[in-house]
């Protein structure tokens, strides 16, 4: 516990000194704001001007936005351990006890927290839809593996932060899936499920669809998200040996 409070008290203070990544650990709060005033304003013009009822799609929406905030708090550990990566503070770490595995725990393992605390609070901050806390916190927990994906995809593709912002817009193609899945109505939506997120989509629509299929959803998505962690963790290894 002693190294872990050690090694929090850096991060705080290396993130407090670096605008970006401060901006990037209050982003969850922004987005929430943003939402909030941008979705009332949306749902009066669109259906005032094209007779489109936003509220119908507000389940989606909440979807996509508990995926959004894993991803911020992912790609703010990912430029972490970039810099700790271009300072040779990795080959440090990896000669002393701590692991590889326990050091990527760590890292995501903050990203975790925070992002699941967030999203319960955006749920209730923006109260869209009804809050069914017991059913969607599997969801929230499940949503918090994006933090670890996006992490180990800038790792593995990026050398520093330039590449690595390159890398985190393309790693916006993951949000495809799920609206693929929402727009699709034909079987062919499922091809979408080997791209993560579109399971964290279809288990918190079908909570409140009412649908059988919500714990079959999230148990599919637990093994896309492991099979495509444990791949990108190998790659990451190799990497820094």
């Amino acid at each position: 516990m002693k190294r872990v409070y050690v090694m929090l008290k850096g991060d705080f203070k290396n993130i407090s000194r670096d605008f970006m990544l401060l901006f990037i650990l209050v982003s969850p709060a922004i987005i929430a704001i943003a939402f909030s005033l941008i979705i009332p304003f949306a749902d009066r013009i669109l259906a005032a001007e094209l007779g489109f009822q936003l509220s119908e799609h507000y389940i989606f929406i909440m979807a996509f936005i508990i995926m959004l905030v894993p991803m911020m708090y992912g790609m703010m550990i990912g430029f972490i351990i970039l810099e700790e990566r271009d300072e040779n503070i990795l080959s440090y770490l990896f000669v002393t006890p701590l692991s590889k595995a326990e050091y990527i725990l760590y890292r995501t393992g903050f990203a975790m927290v925070m992002s699941t605390a967030f999203n319960i609070f955006i749920l209730y901050f923006l109260d869209i839809v009804e809050i069914r806390l017991i059913q969607s916190l599997p969801v929230l927990l499940l949503s918090t593996l994006n933090a670890i994906l996006l992490v180990l995809i800038i790792l593995v593709f990026a050398e520093n932060k330039v590449e690595g912002f390159a890398v985190t817009k393309g790693s916006g193609l993951l949000f495809v899936a799920p609206i693929i899945g929402y727009l699709l109505e034909s079987n062919l939506r499922y091809l979408a499920g080997i791209l993560p997120p579109y399971w964290i989509s279809e288990s918190f629509i079908s909570i409140y669809n009412g649908q059988d299929n919500y714990f079959i959803y999230l148990f599919i998505g637990l093994i896309v998200y492991s099979c495509w962690i444990y791949f990108l963790s190998k790659k990451f290894s190799k990497k820094v040996r």
